[in-house]
């Protein structure tokens, strides 16, 4: 029996085989057909949903402060255009595969480190 490439995690999959991660495939339905939350609570929750992928996705604070802002106290719940173009964005972003792909050593690449005098 050959063992498994795939190592499904919450709520990811890794495929060591291609060196990619991506969303599950069993949840990624639930997502596309997710339609624009209701309330704050549901707005949250999708905020909370896509936090565990903010570091893979580029910019992901600017595009979810609409989507924050919704969720202040005193905000109004009033979806604008600004905020629909900003929970389609994460929507498809967290949809979209690969998330992340494993470094390739065989092509060219930066490293940025922030170094701290004291840690």
């Amino acid at each position: 029996m050959r063992p498994s490439r795939k190592i499904h995690l919450l709520p990811g999959t890794r495929d060591w085989s291609r060196g990619h991660l991506f969303a599950d495939p069993n949840k990624l339905h639930a997502i596309v057909d997710l339609s624009l939350p209701k309330d704050v609570h549901e707005t949250g929750a999708f905020l909370g949903l896509n936090s565990y992928y903010r570091r893979f996705v580029k910019g992901f604070a600017d595009i979810a402060k609409p989507l924050h802002d919704l969720t202040k106290k005193g905000e109004p719940f009033v979806w604008t255009d600004t905020r629909i173009v900003a929970f389609n964005t994460l929507k498809n972003k967290l949809i979209s595969a690969p998330i992340v792909a494993f470094l390739d050593y065989n092509l060219p690449f930066c490293l940025y480190t922030d170094v701290s005098i004291i840690a």
